[in-house]
């Protein structure tokens, strides 16, 4: 696989080495955007990798958003596929080499891999993200941008890839985090009050800190959408609305939202990344049975 990398970095000298030091040789163009560094990071990359990075200042209308930086590092770009890493993120070299082995499957366009988080203060907790796609896909989003929508305007697919773990090491702490995140998406939500990826975010975040009459209203708005550019956040949005219906004791409403939930999931179960969360609908169908058997403490998100 003939495989580039493209980063978008803002004072990263301290995590560039540890990143780029094990893999960097194996990517057959990099491209790094800078947005604005104030320590040694445009310097580091030049003399030690020989880089020389595109700036490309935020824009203070875009919600503090990187995502005009990266599609403009993805449109720099010639190699046929493209790795998205940020500077915070690790990948071991053999798991790399070993992926770069694979032949090219003209029906995939994307690969997603096991996402590990470990944030300072905070649980570890497991997630996926997409991090290789063909080139000339691009992100779409104000805030979490990714390529999956694009991937789905054009009927493309991604596919699950088992070999690689890649370990995500943010500097911030749960409440900073939890802060600057919020405030961006209520940004990215006033221009793009159909993007539903954002309700589920803010839902999902304003639960964590108790905020619950916010949270019950992003997470309503994102389920009740049954938006087929954005299901998986639907039925996210769905489990944690069942999962907050049955803590308060409402066995009804409990039915009634995982009952709509599996009759979407039946909808959308051919979409890539649905396919990828294959513990939805297990999780679904059995709260539905807990539910209508009045076991609603059981049931938890």
């Amino acid at each position: 696989m003939n495989l580039g990398l493209c980063m978008v970095v803002r004072d990263e000298e301290h995590n560039l080495p540890a990143c780029l030091d094990p893999i960097v040789d194996l990517f057959t163009e990099v491209v790094v955007v800078d947005t604005g560094s104030r320590d040694s990071t445009r310097a580091l990359l030049r003399q030690r990798y020989g880089i020389v990075p595109a700036e490309y200042p935020l824009c203070p209308t875009r919600c503090g958003g990187i995502i005009d930086a990266r599609n403009a590092g993805l449109a720099s770009m010639s190699a046929p596929w493209i790795m998205s890493l940020d500077a915070d993120e690790r990948i071991s070299r053999s798991a790399l080499q070993d992926f770069t082995r694979l032949s090219d499957d003209p029906e995939v366009s994307g690969y997603f891999f096991r996402w590990m988080n470990r944030i300072p203060g905070d649980v570890e907790f497991e997630d996926y993200k997409l991090f290789v796609f063909r080139n000339g896909l691009r992100m779409r989003g104000l805030v979490h941008e990714n390529v999956s929508i694009d991937l789905r305007d054009r009927r493309l697919a991604a596919r699950w890839h088992d070999g690689i773990d890649v370990h995500h090491l943010p500097r911030w702490v749960p409440a900073e985090r939890r802060a600057l995140r919020m405030n961006r998406l209520r940004c990215a939500l006033e221009q793009e009050p159909r993007w539903y990826r954002y309700h589920w975010f803010l839902g999902y975040t304003m639960s964590l800190t108790g905020r619950m009459d916010e949270a019950i209203h992003h997470l309503q708005v994102a389920s009740s959408s049954l938006s087929l550019r954005f299901p998986v956040e639907v039925l996210n949005s769905s489990i944690l609305l069942a999962d907050i219906a049955a803590r308060a004791g409402d066995g009804p409403q409990t039915i009634a939202i995982l009952e709509r939930a599996l009759d979407f999931h039946r909808q959308v179960a051919t979409d890539f990344e649905v396919q990828i969360n294959f513990r939805l609908r297990p999780w679904l169908e059995e709260a539905w049975r807990r539910a209508r058997r009045g076991q609603l403490q059981s049931i938890q998100a």
